[in-house]
């Protein structure tokens, strides 16, 4: 509007909260991430294994139905719900949320920085820091309803069918099940917006998060084989976080690794993250 018409006047509305500005990122890219119906129908699925485990501790917790269908065998023995049965969960939902990562997560930067629209965002009332928090919470959402929402869900039924006595029985499961699943949202979120700002082609930065596991993976049982090491998990960040979270629930895990060695592993995994997706978001662009 032109200055000489003097027919514009000063906005009088209340400026938003700033803690509510994170949640603007979200709330359009969950919704434009739904619109994929593929997407939307593997989603869904990544919930029908806990139902068949909800199933099993609905069996497990029925004594009558176990002894029908298995006619004098001793059912306490044969069937248990521990921090082994929650980690078993974990494991698979873990599997599960890696593809959705790899289909949500390399569009969410790349996007702003080939259409040059970075600066313009941070050119506003919007930090790097809230720029960054809103672009994970919209894989923590996603990775979190696989991975956290549904064990949490499994173990509150579970609960519900033993009692309270169970949760001062078994603390150390019902915390681990809280918080473990939460070093793996955090870690693939955090590799997945580094992998979308270095790698600008959406494809590309998907195939490079699947190649990153499968090399650490590779390489891992390689050095393995040479040296016969306990530590040669410290390359592979699906072990490095199964034994971060057996640690946190107590029980065993895939690998044999030390428990510290695999945070340390998983600290500097994140640090390494933060630094280079760092690196790459800035106010504004050299144009050559």
């Amino acid at each position: 509007m032109a200055v000489y018409e003097r027919s514009y006047r000063l906005w009088k509305g209340e400026p938003t909260p700033a803690w509510t500005r994170v949640l603007t990122i979200p709330r359009y890219v969950v919704r434009d991430v739904f619109r994929s119906r593929a997407l939307l129908a593997y989603f869904v699925a990544c919930f029908i294994f806990p139902v068949g485990c909800a199933a099993f501790i609905f069996m497990v917790n029925n004594a009558e139905l176990l002894q029908t269908l298995f006619p004098g065998a001793d059912v306490s023995d044969l069937v248990k719900v521990d921090g082994g049965f929650f980690l078993f969960v974990l494991r698979r939902q873990i599997w599960l949320s890696l593809f959705l990562a790899i289909f949500v997560g390399p569009g969410l930067v790349s996007r702003d920085l080939v259409n040059n629209g970075l600066p313009l965002i941070l050119s506003r009332p919007f930090s790097r820091v809230q720029y960054v928090m809103g672009k994970m919470l919209v894989l923590c959402s996603l990775v979190g309803a696989v991975v956290w929402l549904a064990p949490v869900l499994l173990l509150a039924l579970h609960v519900n069918y033993q009692g309270l006595s169970w949760v001062g029985e078994n603390s150390r499961v019902v915390i681990g099940v809280l918080l473990a699943p939460w070093l793996w949202i955090l870690a693939i979120s955090i590799f997945a917006l580094a992998m979308s700002a270095w790698v600008r082609w959406k494809a590309v930065a998907g195939f490079g998060m699947y190649c990153a596991v499968l090399a650490g993976y590779l390489l891992s049982e390689m050095i393995d084989g040479l040296f016969h090491t306990e530590l040669a998990g410290m390359v592979n960040p699906i072990l490095v976080v199964d034994r971060a979270m057996a640690s946190l629930i107590g029980t065993e895990s895939l690998s044999q690794m030390p428990a510290a060695a695999s945070w340390m592993s998983l600290i500097v995994f994140m640090g390494l993250s933060l630094f280079l997706l760092e690196r790459k978001l800035r106010a504004y662009q050299v144009v050559r």
